[in-house]
């Protein structure tokens, strides 16, 4: 406890010195100001002591209330001076008033021009002048309601009280819980007078605020979390801002650190990021992920939780909810597993991040929301109509069966293992020629080991039927993007495996059985691998490039090679 003497004012019943405690409360003792106030019941929050230029009228700090009633400030006096109380200057209040719980910014303007300073509730004038750094007081009669020295004053930047806990005259006695604002309330001047302050980013990793007390963050673990809802290519908003997910939480956690993206290990998205304050949710609630959160921007979101700023690919795509290095949840889509104006939905009966890696249990969302696109953000799915026979895939509303390629429907033609205009894990990809009408439905994907032979990796699996034709190109990719993935010009399906650059080979298959394969041992960075109609398989010519610059012809035919050509 740090005491040091202070002179009050001989019009506060003579000069009377008192020792200043830095902490602990004490019982009100008789004075002259009209309140009945206690140490603590006022809390300062804030200091902006060193304007750009001149001082002059220009000086503030900010007062909280912390008890439950309005306080009369009619007598209170604001003494400002050095850190060891000397050049004490004073200013006895007139009839002001804070409420409960609120901030009041008193301040060096002169009271009849403080209509000039809209951040400023009361004028003090010249009486007081706050040096770059010192102390200040308020006292009530021979009570000292809240004291704080403060350190050397940042230029045309408040001192801030850490807003992730709740205004206290304690807490306020260490510099560690006092930082330099970051928020600009006038042309370049930063600080927040007469609202909380931000957090200062001193909470402890792993730790949050909840009612201004420290604690452990629940972090979700698997199965706490599933995505339910998937709004990729809204209707009645831009997909820029319409583009939304939602997450049914299963247990009572916190989101901070919730780890958001289309690749695992890549987050897009930090929840809380830099945030004090815990970001809790209970068991049975919707959370709903955003990319805008104003509705007039999201086609009128009844709820909109937290702000992402990735695209949803309407041709396919991933996404996950992780924690660190821990995968919590993932889905991957089709094309055909997305909806115009209408969001994909989970079926009520498998929300689980295990059941839902399926999108046989997914379906078009049929309620309207908002600007009039459909879906249920923030509220339970209604259920799917299910069941779809095995074998059949849905067509326009209507099921029919699907159509699964034999030997001989598909060839691969040409693989991209090693792309150089984007990483590996952004633009791999392999192209395969229909020689007969069917399905991707159910298709088998998968690499070529040495050794072991076929390795199967990805089934394609989507209630919508994705019909091929003969003569058509299927492209298969790592990323449904085409604004990160090279530039391809279509993507057919999305792969959950990568392409080895050398020793390896890819294959597609159906029911068990390997309809085509293709080994190879080397691959030539930036350019795909290519097979001509005479069966010659070379690296593809230099001339033919595509997207944003790597060799390769993905959904056209490809040219003979080199070798052939004599």
């Amino acid at each position: 406890m740090i005491r040091l003497s202070l002179s009050l004012p001989v019009a506060l019943a003579g000069a009377i010195t008192l020792s200043l405690a830095a902490c602990g409360p004490r019982e009100a003792l008789e004075g002259g100001c009209d309140a009945d106030l206690f140490a603590g019941d006022l809390v300062i929050t804030e200091i902006f002591a060193n304007p750009e230029g001149k001082d002059d009228g220009k000086e503030w700090f900010e007062i909280y209330n912390a008890t439950a009633s309005a306080i009369d400030l009619k007598g209170v006096v604001l003494i400002a001076s050095k850190e060891d109380t000397s050049g004490a200057e004073q200013h006895v209040m007139t009839d002001t008033t804070i409420a409960a719980g609120q901030y009041l910014v008193v301040g060096a303007a002169l009271p009849d021009l403080i209509a000039d300073q809209p951040h400023m509730d009361y004028g003090y004038g010249p009486a007081l002048s706050l040096r770059q750094s010192g102390r200040i007081a308020i006292v009530c009669g021979s009570t000292i309601v809240d004291e704080t020295n403060y350190p050397e004053m940042p230029e045309a930047t408040s001192l801030a009280l850490d807003g992730a806990v709740a205004p206290d005259y304690t807490a306020n006695d260490s510099p560690d819980n006092w930082c330099p604002s970051e928020v600009e309330y006038a042309t370049g001047a930063f600080g927040s007078p007469k609202e909380a302050n931000p957090p200062c980013g001193t909470t402890t990793p792993g730790q949050c605020s909840e009612g201004g007390v420290l604690r452990d963050v629940v972090s979700p673990a698997p199965g706490d979390l599933v995505i339910t809802e998937i709004m990729a290519n809204p209707d009645a908003a831009n997909d820029e801002t319409g583009e939304w997910f939602e997450v049914l939480v299963n247990a009572d956690v916190d989101l901070n650190g919730l780890a958001v993206g289309t690749t695992p290990g890549e987050p897009e998205v930090i929840v809380g990021d830099g945030q004090q304050e815990c970001l809790h949710v209970a068991a049975g609630t919707y959370v709903v992920f955003a990319a805008s959160l104003e509705a007039t921007d999201n086609g009128g979101l009844p709820v909109a939780s937290y702000a992402i700023d990735f695209g949803l690919s309407n041709s396919g795509d991933s996404l996950y909810l992780g924690t660190g290095d821990q995968v919590l949840d993932q889905v991957t889509w089709q094309s055909g597993d997305v909806y115009t104006g209408a969001a994909t939905s989970l079926d009520p009966g498998s929300l689980d991040p295990t059941a839902n890696d399926d999108f046989g249990v997914w379906c078009e969302a049929v309620d309207v929301y908002g600007a009039g696109d459909k879906g249920t953000p923030g509220a339970e799915n209604p259920a799917c109509d299910f069941p779809l026979p095995d074998g059949m895939c849905e067509e326009e509303g209507v099921a029919r069966a699907i159509v699964a390629p034999v030997a001989g429907d598909i060839t691969i033609s040409e693989w991209m293992a090693n792309p150089d205009a984007v990483t590996d894990d952004k633009g791999e990809w392999f192209e395969a020629v229909a020689s007969a009408d069917f399905d991707l439905n159910g298709l088998e994907l998968g690499t070529v080991d040495p050794v072991d032979g076929p390795q199967l990796e990805t089934t394609i699996q989507s209630r919508a039927c994705l019909p091929v034709t003969a003569g058509s190109f299927v492209v298969f990719s790592n990323n449904g993007d085409m604004d990160t993935n090279g530039g391809l010009p279509k993507v057919d399906a999305v792969i959950s495996f990568g392409l080895t650059n050398s020793d390896s080979g890819v294959f597609v298959g159906a029911g068990g059985e390997v309809l085509d394969q293709v080994s190879y041992a080397t691959t030539e960075a930036g350019a795909s691998t290519m097979i001509d109609d005479a069966g010659t398989t070379c690296t593809t010519p230099p001339e033919k490039t595509y997207g944003l610059g790597d060799i390769g012809t993905p959904t056209v035919a490809n040219p003979a090679c080199p070798a052939a050509v004599q």
